[in-house]
């Protein structure tokens, strides 16, 4: 899908992103313990996926967050955004939803360590790998 949405002179492919969301829904998503949410800005139509299991959750983020300095400030952001202002919108309500909830991120475009949790540290917010 990105390669469509980068390539000049290409429109997105909005139909293959609509058909894997269908199967998502239909296929992948029926066991009540994986879910996926909307997390546009960076790349359109983006998701992320959260896992939930024995009053465990995990959250993938994809494309919200490509490093963890994207959450202690949220503003950063990268040319390459399709919608700048959505794309901040996106992170910042990522951050409030998960922050200090012992959930685990699992950040997709982070290099290692790349799951962690999201901590408040005084008046921001940090990204604390696990053990």
């Amino acid at each position: 899908m990105e390669w469509h949405y980068i390539a000049p002179g290409k429109p997105m492919q909005n139909g293959y992103v609509e058909s894997f969301n269908v199967r998502m829904r239909d296929e992948l998503l029926n066991t009540g313990e994986i879910s996926q949410f909307p997390t546009t800005g960076h790349t359109p139509s983006h998701a992320s996926v959260a896992i939930r299991s024995q009053g465990k959750t995990a959250v993938i983020t994809g494309d919200p967050a490509h490093s963890p300095n994207k959450f202690a400030d949220p503003e950063i952001c990268i040319k390459f955004d399709f919608d700048r202002e959505m794309a901040l919108e996106t992170r910042e309500k990522l951050i409030n939803d998960h922050a200090d909830k012992n959930v685990v991120i699992f950040g997709s475009h982070f290099s290692t360590p790349s799951a962690g949790r999201i901590v408040r540290d005084n008046d921001t917010w940090r990204f604390v790998p696990l053990d």
